[in-house]
C-alpha cells in the first residue's frame, strides 16, 4: 500500500460500519485510516465515530491533531462538549436509577468539571448524597458545624408554613426550596444552624439519614391533607402517596431516632409560639421573631405572595366540603391500616367507614 493513501477495503469498511451505526468499530476503523492517511477528512470521520461512542479522551486527542493541521475546531469543539454532556448525563440518570449513589457522584464531579455548576447538576447531587452511604462521613469533614434541620412531613401537612417560620430564628439559615438532604454539604457557612425543606420524595431515604440531620417532621389530620386541594380541582395528596409518607415516618419512630421532634400542624396554628420555644429548646435556637409574627419578614422570601398571620381555618376543613364524605369512605378503604395507626399515634379522630 502506498504511503498516504488508505486501502480500498479498509474504506469500505469503515464506512459500512458507519452506516451500521456500529461506532466502536467505526472509531476503531476510521483510527487506522486516518493513521494511513492522515487526511483532515477521516479524522473528521474518526473525531465524529468518537463522540458516538463515547470515547471522549481519544476524540479530545483527534481533535487537537485537526487544529495542528490549520482546521478551525471551534464547532467540533462545541459538538464534543455537548456530546459528553448528552453521554454523561445519561450515565448519570441511569446511576441513580440503579441506586449507584457514589459512582454518581464521581460523574457529576466529571460531568461539573467540563460543563461548570448548574441548577442540574447541583440537584441531582443532592439527591446522590442523600441517599449515599458516605453523606454522615462528608457532613463530619466540614469545617463548620452548624445545627442541621431537615423539615419535614407530607404535602399539604404545613411543610411552608413550618419552613417560613424558621426564618424566626436568629443566626439560621433558611433554604425555601424543596430539596434532597444532600443539600446540607452546600449550605452557606457563617450561621449556627440550617433549615432545608425537603424533597417530595425524600421520604424514600428518610429513615436512613444519618443523625447529623435533625428532622423536624410535622403531621396533620390525614383527612385534611387529602381534602387540601379537593372541589373543582383533582386531589393533591392521592392516598398512596400519603401511604408512603406514613410508612417513612413510621420507621423513623421505629428506628428510636434522637436526633428528631414531632410537630402536630394543628398545635403549630393553636400556638406557634409554644411550638417555637419547643423548638428552640430541641436544638439550642435563639429567637429572634415569635412564630406568630413570621408573616411581618416574609417579603424577600419565594412565598411572600400567601404569607398571613397563623390561623386556624384550615383545622378540621376536610368536614366542610360537599360530597367528601363518600369520597374519604373509598379512602378509607385503600389505606385503613396505616390511617388508624396514624390517628392512634398523633391523636386524630376518623369517621368511621359506612
Amino acid at each position: 500500500m502506498t504511503a498516504g493513501r488508505a486501502a480500498p477495503e479498509l474504506l469500505q469498511k469503515a464506512l459500512a460500519e458507519t452506516s451500521a451505526r456500529n461506532w466502536p468499530a467505526a472509531s476503531r476503523l476510521w483510527s487506522l485510516v486516518a493513521a494511513q492517511t492522515g487526511e483532515p477528512a477521516h479524522l473528521l470521520r474518526l473525531h465524529s465515530a468518537q463522540l458516538q461512542a463515547g470515547q471522549f479522551a481519544g476524540a479530545d486527542a483527534t481533535l487537537r491533531r485537526l487544529g495542528a493541521l490549520g482546521t478551525d475546531t471551534t464547532e467540533l469543539a462545541s459538538r464534543a462538549a455537548r456530546a459528553k454532556g448528552a453521554r454523561s448525563r445519561e450515565a448519570i440518570a441511569r446511576m441513580l436509577g440503579e441506586g449507584s449513589f457514589e459512582a454518581a457522584l464521581t460523574e457529576l464531579d466529571a460531568y461539573e468539571t467540563f460543563a461548570g455548576p448548574s441548577a442540574w447538576i447541583s440537584s441531582r447531587r443532592d439527591h446522590a448524597l442523600a441517599r449515599s452511604d458516605s453523606l454522615a462521613e462528608r457532613l463530619r469533614a466540614r469545617p463548620d458545624q452548624p445545627t442541621r434541620i431537615y423539615v419535614c412531613g407530607c404535602g399539604r401537612s404545613g411543610t411552608t408554613l413550618l419552613i417560613d417560620q424558621m426564618a424566626c430564628f436568629s443566626r439560621l439559615f433558611v433554604d425555601y426550596d424543596e430539596s434532597h438532604a444532600g443539600a446540607f454539604m452546600r449550605a452557606p457557612a457563617g450561621y449556627d444552624a440550617v433549615a432545608i425543606k425537603r424533597s417530595s420524595t425524600a421520604y424514600e431515604y428518610i429513615p436512613g439519614l444519618p443523625e447529623e440531620i435533625g428532622l423536624l417532621y410535622i403531621v396533620r389530620h390525614p383527612y385534611d391533607v387529602m381534602a387540601s386541594k379537593l372541589g373543582d380541582r383533582d386531589r393533591y395528596i392521592e392516598p398512596d402517596r400519603w401511604r408512603n409518607e406514613a410508612a417513612a415516618l413510621a420507621a423513623v419512630m421505629a428506628g428510636g431516632r434522637e436526633n428528631m421532634m414531632l410537630v402536630r400542624y394543628e398545635d403549630l396554628v393553636a400556638d406557634p409560639d409554644g411550638v417555637q420555644a419547643h423548638i428552640a429548646e430541641k436544638w439550642g435556637l435563639t429567637i429572634g421573631l415569635p412564630f406568630s409574627r413570621f408573616h411581618e419578614i416574609t417579603g424577600d422570601t419565594p412565598h411572600a405572595h400567601v404569607a398571613r398571620p397563623v390561623d386556624q381555618a384550615s383545622v378540621g376543613s376536610w368536614r366542610r366540603h360537599a360530597g367528601l364524605i363518600q369520597d374519604l369512605d373509598a379512602v378509607h378503604a385503600e389505606i385503613g391500616l396505616e390511617l388508624d395507626w396514624f390517628a392512634r399515634r398523633f391523636d386524630y379522630e376518623l369517621r368511621q367507614p359506612a
